[in-house]
């Protein structure tokens, strides 16, 4: 399975005993906005499902 992504500028906290596992995420100390998309880069094989990243699948990809 995968392991966590590295990240710059983000700041998040996860309980693994909870559901949802996320408990808060912020950007430049800035909370996420849960009602709004963001836009990520990622390597294609990661967009693509592979090192455990499956869900990212779903989403639509602007350049492929």
């Amino acid at each position: 399975m995968g392991s966590f992504l590295l990240i710059s500028g983000i700041k998040y906290a996860y309980d693994l005993t909870k559901t949802p596992r996320i408990q808060s995420v912020e950007w430049n100390g800035v909370p996420l906005d849960v009602d709004r998309f963001y836009t990520v880069a990622l390597p294609s094989y990661m967009a693509n499902g592979a090192d455990g990243y499956d869900f990212i699948k779903q989403y639509q990809k602007i350049v492929d």
